[in-house]
């Protein structure tokens, strides 16, 4: 079978689109830069992988503090930590109205959104009465908008698995918490270096903790030996974040008329989450949560490889049951989908590396083109169609899942999941009935950053007698 270092052609059928080719290069995902959801491993480690990404553009910042944002994401896969400097952008006008007929000025503030908006000046007599000035109707369209901007300083992903025989035993493994709990500790002591104290470092556990029996055992055991308390959001609550980054990464409110849907496809849940329709299209208007993850569908189906043969059939079959009976009341198709979550992000990089895909976010111009403020990874704001997810399904599922390993790019703990992942993808596609989807590397761990940045520079801003904008 192939190595890292050979080719490995996989075709498939003419009705599932172009083969799938992935070819090996020497580099694999090192050369890679960015807000990225998987890395390599390093050899000789402890599965860790740390470096210091490439700046973000940089923009025109005002003359206010910077703040360093130390953000701890511990997830049913992996645990991954970034810290970052960060700055609000120069005021910048909200954008143009688009062909649909939606205003450009964006809708203010739901509490999820990470945009800060300067407030409308008020007249003399409206100062007095509290109400909002009226502006000439020519000028109601102009506002502005201020972003969270960040360069990355330093990065760590530490493949432990947390919710390792979760689906079977309700309980999180004992080596997994010991391997979780030392990542955390390592990932704290990189912090605390870099100059961000224990008690402002961002630590969050969502699915593999929130539904375990014993994650009080697990929290004490990361208190102990770290000094730091994580904090276990709900499902709604990690919705709510990947929201908030995708919205600071994408123009949602002039995406497009009928609106978007964000897939955050995790280890242990995914949640999507459907905007409103022409002016509500920057804001949420229902969240459906899948007890499905890559990691929960890949055991309870028998394993990595099992699940690709044996059992894939029944793991499709289950995982458009799924999408069938919990995204319910769809009254329409949303004009846009955006991919969240490391299985997303993985498929991405194969179908760049094999010279399947396009970068938008690369210097072309586009209606989908990301927007700055942080994330430099190649494959953001990438298309990816339904066709392509067969093809990489129909293809990976040919490779055990150690062979799965030597492909350019695939870190070991993808390799296993991978395929679990992909059939979720898959079925909320079909389901959603939009067959293409746009790639965001961000997902919650950013939308806790840019959240936590935007209250710290208030506070910085205040400090420096600047008049802090209102969220």
């Amino acid at each position: 079978m192939s190595t890292a270092n050979q080719f490995v052609n996989m075709s498939v059928p003419d009705g599932l689109g172009v083969a799938l080719t992935l070819a090996s290069t020497e580099s694999g995902l090192n050369g890679l830069h960015g807000d990225s959801n998987d890395f390599p491993q390093q050899s000789g480690g402890s599965g860790v992988a740390e470096r210091a990404a490439k700046p973000s553009p940089k923009p025109a910042f005002r003359a206010v503090p910077a703040v360093r944002i130390a953000v701890i994401d511990i997830g049913s896969n992996a645990i991954r930590l970034v810290i970052a400097d960060c700055q609000f952008s120069e005021f910048e006008p909200a954008p143009p109205a688009d062909p649909c007929g939606i205003r450009g000025a964006l809708v203010e503030s739901a509490p999820h959104t990470t945009d800060l908006y300067e407030p409308e000046p008020l007249s003399e007599r409206a100062a007095e009465t509290g109400a909002r000035a009226t502006k000439p109707a020519a000028e109601k369209s102009v506002r502005q908008v201020r972003r969270v901007m960040y360069s990355v300083i330093a990065e760590q992903r530490a493949a432990t698995q947390l919710a390792t025989g979760l689906d079977s035993t309700g309980k999180l493994d004992a080596k997994a918490m010991e391997q979780s709990a030392a990542a955390i500790r390592d990932m704290v002591n990189i912090a605390t270096d870099l100059g961000v104290p224990v008690s402002k470092i961002r630590a969050m556990a969502t699915c593999a903790v929130r539904e375990a029996a014993n994650r009080k055992e697990f929290l004490a055991l990361v208190r102990r030996w770290s000094g730091l308390k994580v904090k276990t959001i709900s499902a709604k609550r990690e919705a709510k974040f990947a929201f908030s980054s995708a919205k600071a990464s994408f123009e949602l409110s002039t995406l497009h008329a009928d609106g978007s849907a964000i897939i955050d496809v995790g280890g242990g849940s995914t949640e999507v989450i459907l905007t409103g329709r022409k002016r509500k299209a920057g804001r949420i208007k229902r969240i459906f949560l899948l007890p499905v993850g890559s990691v929960r569908v890949t055991e309870r189906f028998g394993g990595p490889d099992v699940a690709a043969t044996d059992r894939y059939d029944e793991l499709l079959v289950f995982a458009r049951k799924t999408a069938k009976h919990t995204i319910w009341e769809l009254d329409r198709r949303p004009g846009v989908l955006i991919g969240i979550g490391g299985t997303i992000a993985a498929l991405a990089r194969l179908l760049l590396d094999a010279g399947r895909g396009t970068a938008h976010g690369l210097g072309e111009t586009n209606a989908h083109a990301p927007l700055p403020g942080g994330l430099t990874d190649p494959v953001q704001g990438m298309k990816i169609t339904q066709d392509d997810v067969q093809s990489a399904l129909l293809a990976l599922r040919t490779l055990d899942s150690s062979t799965r390993r030597d492909v350019p790019g695939m870190t070991r703990d993808r390799a296993d999941t991978i395929i679990g992942g992909l059939v979720i993808v898959l079925a909320v596609m079909e389901r959603l009935g939009n067959p293409t989807l746009i790639v965001h590397v961000g997902g919650i761990r950013d939308g806790i950053l840019r959240r936590s940045a935007r209250k710290e520079l208030a506070i910085a801003m205040m400090a420096e007698g600047n008049p802090a904008p209102k969220p």
